[in-house]
């Protein structure tokens, strides 16, 4: 920041050589606005005075998606409800999907069977012997 101020009381007296006038205390600048005129000090101090709003805007903004985020966390209850309401939702989906595929299945069966009456048929008797087959394993 170049505010034209000086360091004074390096001396340890802490009073200006040219006008006698002694800064606030030691470690403090003193501006004698020999260096910037007071429009450019005003100036600068608005720059960095909306910056430094700026970064604090910043700040506060992060702050505040990070509580919100931690909330959320939290709120146990309503992330249940919606894992609940996700796993409720796939659901519906896959039924939904297995019901079209059923169907089509149903009318692929109806179409083979008017058209291959034999071949349906023998897929019948072939069940029907394995169906046998593994009744009498399991008796005996």
């Amino acid at each position: 920041m170049s505010t034209g101020a000086s360091q004074q009381g390096t001396g340890g007296t802490g009073a200006d050589d040219a006008n006698g006038v002694a800064p606030l205390a030691d470690d403090r600048p003193y501006v004698d606005g020999t260096a910037v005129s007071a429009a450019e000090l005003r100036d600068e101090v608005e720059r960095l005075s909306n910056e430094e709003q700026q970064h604090v805007d910043d700040l506060r903004e992060e702050v505040a998606d990070s509580v919100a985020e931690l909330a959320s966390r939290f709120n146990v209850k309503a992330r249940v409800i919606e894992r609940k309401d996700e796993a409720v939702a796939t659901l519906h989906q896959n039924l939904d999907r297995a019901r079209h595929v059923a169907a089509d299945g149903v009318v692929t069966a109806r179409h083979t069977a008017a058209e291959r009456p034999g071949l349906v048929a023998g897929v019948v008797a072939a069940l029907l012997v394995l169906l046998v087959v593994v009744l009498r394993r399991r008796r005996g």
